[in-house]
């Protein structure tokens, strides 16, 4: 099976599970309804899937260049409010190589890696994994979205570009709100929109510069005092959760840390040698 069919086989099955209205169209294709979750397993058996291996159904490419195509059929199967974006990991001050709707995030070719992006390459999830899925992110002008990605690897399994696909849901999630207040007035159970608390957040804007700084600042709010008056092993325990965040895997990272650490380039490359013995 070609890795571009195997995509569309693994999307096929993601889709019918948590998006059937966006198929409903191809049921003749699929030849099965495509209504309840039973069509999953009509459409594992009529393909040979085999039900273990949908969850770690997998491909190589030997460049994300190939995956273009790919990002183009997302775009136009899921619509205006989708954003796909396709990264290259080994640059990741510019990492967007390709992206289709981006005036969703306000993103375009040559913007860098996200936040989220980089907790994920740094964590090495993608060696446990091939995608994560469901969590959310936000862009410009407070829009909220459902985010999804799907790591590629080339054919020695090393992690070079990520597939990403970003579900814009603040209209909906506003108008769940508005619903939920006419049903149930000042007395609302719970917020139908948002009780789904995702593990990973992901911010979709900002310069290379602009990431290094959010994550760094997000970091330090953890502490009472600003950051010149940290003890030293606030300081390090403070840097050893930035490097863990993958800050570092963006060049010219250090200087910046550094100014929001307020200590000098020398000193952080002396705390970042301390952090990773």
């Amino acid at each position: 099976m070609s890795a571009g069919s195997m995509v569309f086989h693994a999307f096929v099955c993601v889709v019918m599970q948590n998006r059937p209205q966006v198929l409903a169209p191809f049921r003749g294709l699929f030849g099965c309804s495509i209504k309840s979750r039973r069509a999953v397993s009509r459409f594992r058996r009529r393909h040979v899937i085999p039900e273990r291996e949908v969850a770690v159904m997998s491909f190589h490419v030997e460049s994300v260049e190939e995956m273009i195509p790919m990002v183009d059929f997302l775009a136009e199967v899921m619509g205006e409010s989708v954003e796909v974006v396709l990264h290259d990991v080994t640059d990741t001050e510019s990492s967007i190589v390709y992206i289709r709707n981006g005036e969703l995030s306000g993103r375009k070719p040559g913007d860098g890696t996200t936040d989220a992006a980089l907790r994920l390459i740094k964590t090495g999830t993608s060696d446990s994994q091939p995608f994560v899925a469901n969590y959310a992110g936000k862009a410009l002008e407070d829009k909220r979205f459902r985010c999804a990605t799907y790591f590629l690897k080339n054919g020695q399994g090393r992690l070079i570009g990520l597939l990403c696909v970003n579900v814009l849901t603040s209209g909906i999630e506003d108008a769940i709100r508005a619903l939920a207040a006419v049903l149930y007035g000042s007395h609302i159970p719970c917020d139908a929109a948002t009780q789904h608390v995702p593990i990973i957040e992901e911010n979709l804007l900002g310069s290379p510069e602009d990431t290094i700084r959010r994550i760094t600042r997000s970091v330090l709010e953890n502490y009472d005092v600003p950051p010149e008056r940290l003890s030293r092993a606030e300081r390090l325990e403070a840097l050893r959760v930035v490097h863990q965040e993958g800050v570092f895997l963006m060049k010219g990272a250090v200087p910046i840390v550094a100014e929001e650490l307020a200590v000098s380039v020398p000193t952080l490359y002396k705390d970042l040698k301390e952090i990773r013995e």
